[in-house]
């Protein structure tokens, strides 16, 4: 309610003398009672036209001097701030925890996970990704203010680590199925790119073919035959990534000669013999049993799995007999003081890095003993030949049933291309 006083004249009332003794004369930070009087009148406007409470600004000019009003505003914004910082951080974590959120970032967590240059796929990656989400945050669509608040990033961090637990138990089921049917590396990346909408060239089919190789070697040399038989997994391409002591298995499990097979696939010998011949695998397990089984074994040890994510190489199982190099000896990054490295089934993607870096040490004694005789071979080239050879044994096995299609130009997305020419490390 107004007061009634200031219906009056300003000019009413009695004029004082003014001195020296005044503790506010000259000082025009001051409000006098005329000018607070006006202030008042002109508030009562204000407050009318903007259907703001006259009370209020009445409270406000009655704090008596401009230096307390500066305080005043300063206060009423800081207060606003915090009201609708509290209100942003609220939008952003509700942002974090809806459906939509979560599987956009798993599809893009995906193509990172499928990128055909990706350097690792749990050593160290949990870090590196992150690392990279920040640096382009632009690319899984995360607000920056999620990526500047300490207990947002810790909760997107969190996020980050048990979706690529999730997506690696996901490509490899889909590796093993893959397997079981007998498919074309070029089927099995239809697969495996099915939800993320990447576009596929040969460096993918390279990389995809590597991967499946690794899981063959891998279940052949951790008697992992629940799921897929010895007979499905073995393949003469095989031989050469083995190591002696699985020969003997292999020899004993399916009763042929693996030291023969190696002569005839170096042509010193004329036989035409080949491994027992695989079982009707379509009928061997239905997919559904499949994608089952393979969660249950990567959410038992999806802990454990965190732990590579986010720590680095892990600590390796120790219930485990010595393990065989993932590779032959010669080409083995895997190998610790002469001995091979033990692995235990929830490891595989362990296995696959240390095999990656088999390869890289392969690429490089290549690159040396060119340039020892002249060459010109790079790394890169190196590289890539090693995986273009794993695809082209796959596809001389498995070529599907139609012929390899033809790689049309296209332009991949341009998060894609980001992902695929910067998540190295």
């Amino acid at each position: 309610m107004s007061d009634g006083s200031l219906d009056e004249n300003i000019t009413t009332g009695v004029c004082h003398q003014r001195t020296d003794s005044s503790p506010d004369h000259g000082d025009p930070t001051v409000l006098m009672p005329v000018c607070t009087k006006r202030l008042k009148v002109y508030a009562m406007k204000v407050a009318k036209d903007l259907g703001v409470a006259e009370e209020e600004l009445h409270e406000f000019i009655d704090t008596g001097g401009i230096y307390y009003m500066l305080i005043d505003i300063k206060a009423t914004l800081l207060r606003r701030n915090e009201d609708a910082r509290k209100i942003e951080l609220a939008q952003l974590k509700e942002l974090l925890d809806s459906k939509d959120f979560k599987s956009g970032i798993q599809s893009h967590l995906t193509a990172c996970m499928l990128s055909p240059n990706i350097t690792a796929y749990v050593t160290n990656a949990h870090t590196h990704i992150m690392d990279f989400v920040r640096k382009h945050h632009d690319v899984f669509k995360i607000p920056v203010a999620i990526l500047e608040d300490v207990e947002l990033k810790a909760q997107l961090s969190k996020m980050v680590s048990d979706l690529l637990s999730s997506i690696h138990g996901n490509i490899k089921a889909k590796l093993t199925m893959s397997i079981i049917k007998q498919l074309s590396i070029m089927e099995t990346a239809k697969s495996l790119t099915h939800h993320c909408s990447i576009e596929v060239d040969s460096m993918h089919w390279n990389r995809f073919a590597f991967l499946q190789r690794c899981l063959h070697i891998f279940l052949i040399r951790m008697d992992d035959y629940k799921t897929v038989p010895l007979k499905v997994l073995f393949s003469n391409s095989l031989i050469p990534s083995l190591h002696d002591d699985l020969h003997i298995k292999i020899n004993e499990k399916l009763s042929i000669d693996m030291d023969t097979i190696k002569c005839r696939i170096h042509g010193n010998v004329d036989q035409d013999l080949e491994p027992n011949t695989p079982a009707d695998s379509e009928s061997f397990l239905d997919e559904d049993h499949l994608m089952q089984d393979m969660e249950n074994t990567d959410n038992g040890s999806q802990q454990e799995n965190e732990g590579e994510n986010i720590g680095g190489k892990g600590a390796e199982d120790e219930d485990q007999g010595k393990g065989d190099l993932p590779v032959d000896e010669e080409n083995s990054g895997s190998e610790s003081k002469g001995h091979p490295a033990v692995y235990s089934l929830s490891k595989f993607w362990k296995f696959v890095d240390d095999s990656l870096d088999g390869i890289r040490e392969l690429a490089r004694a290549w690159v040396s003993e060119q340039e020892g005789m002249g060459g010109s071979l790079t790394y890169e080239h190196a590289f890539h030949d090693i995986l273009v050879e794993y695809f082209q044994l796959d596809l001389t096995e498995f070529p599907g049933r139609r012929t390899i299609p033809k790689l049309l130009t296209t332009t991949s997305p341009q998060w894609q291309t980001t992902i695929q020419n910067q998540l190295l490390w």
